[in-house]
């Protein structure tokens, strides 16, 4: 039996005369090779998987190119109830500059401003809905008290939108509930925001979502009747600045027109300044809408979709 002899010289298996060793050290050669090669491969998949380790929390920091649009008023805001000493804020529900036609655009600014403020993580956002209403024209000493007694609220922010070329501009301001003054305000103009209706066929279908939103909170049933009533009315208010008011009418006093529109449970009336009249009943369809008054003594039925899609 031939035997094989090795012996190692600086590091290196040398053979004397044996068939036998030399193809075993031709299979060390291809093993050692094999080896290296394996090991360079998993160094770089090492290093790749670090580096993406690495980078991955960076990245989850970042915001999206739509967010950056709202840093420097998260910054304005931050600033101002720093000096405040309290965090705790809600955001109203933002006017439109623009009419009807506009409310889409300013109900999605509004919403992404709060998810803007939300992402930031510097913040404790109050739910609009515990308010009772969303609109700034109803805000006063009192409402500011109760918030700032039961909620622990610090502010509100509040703005106008405007539609500025192919860009969208909100005018806000944040409004202390200590004594209602003004903390901080700026405008802020909104690039690449897309403003499609996802789907909605009309400006009714998106008014239905956002009633549907509050149906699906865990709010009490009379908070949820309110805040369903005063989206629609802020969502169909005629222009910028026109006053509403909203009555109550049960079935036993308004007898006649709950049998007309085949009702139970009674029904709202939303009552503009401007003689516009919407009837929703208490699950927030809407019924009729119409001009009437003294400058409409005869009533003028209005097809709501026409209304709400109308060019200012």
């Amino acid at each position: 039996m031939e035997k094989t002899i090795f012996h190692f010289v600086s590091g290196k298996a040398k053979y004397i005369n044996n068939k036998k060793g030399k193809i075993f050290m031709k299979n060390i050669k291809r093993y050692a090779f094999l080896v290296t090669m394996m090991f360079f491969v998993f160094n770089f998949f090492l290093i790749n998987i670090k580096a993406e380790s690495e980078t991955k929390p960076e990245e989850a920091t970042q915001l999206n190119i739509e967010d950056n649009a709202f840093e420097p008023l998260i910054k304005a805001v931050n600033e101002a109830l720093t000096k405040l000493g309290n965090k705790r804020l809600a955001v109203l529900g933002f006017a439109s500059g623009e009419g009807a036609s506009f409310i889409k655009e300013t109900i999605m600014i509004s919403d992404r401003v709060i998810q803007a403020l939300i992402a930031s993580g510097l913040f404790e956002i109050v739910d609009r809905t515990l308010l009772g209403f969303d609109n700034v024209a109803n805000l006063n000493i009192e409402n500011a008290k109760k918030w700032s007694d039961t909620l622990n609220l610090g502010s509100v922010l509040t703005g106008t939108v405007f539609k500025k070329g192919a860009n969208i501009e909100l005018n806000w301001r944040l409004i202390g509930l200590k004594d209602l003054t003004i903390l901080s305000v700026g405008t802020l103009s909104v690039k690449n925001i897309t403003m499609a209706r996802d789907g909605k066929s009309n400006l009714i279908d998106f008014l239905t979502e956002k009633i549907n939103e509050i149906k699906a909170t865990n709010l009490a049933p009379e908070i949820k009747e309110k805040g369903i009533i005063k989206t629609i009315a802020e969502f169909l208010r005629p222009a910028p600045g026109v006053e509403y008011t909203y009555t109550f009418f049960p079935c036993d006093i308004a007898t006649l027109v709950c049998n007309e529109l085949n009702l139970n449970d009674g029904f709202y009336k939303i009552y503009y300044k401007d003689e516009f009249v919407v009837t929703v009943d208490k699950k927030g369809n809407i019924l009729e809408s119409y001009y009437y008054g003294k400058n409409n003594p005869v009533r003028k039925d209005i097809d709501l979709e026409k209304f709400l899609n109308k060019s200012n």
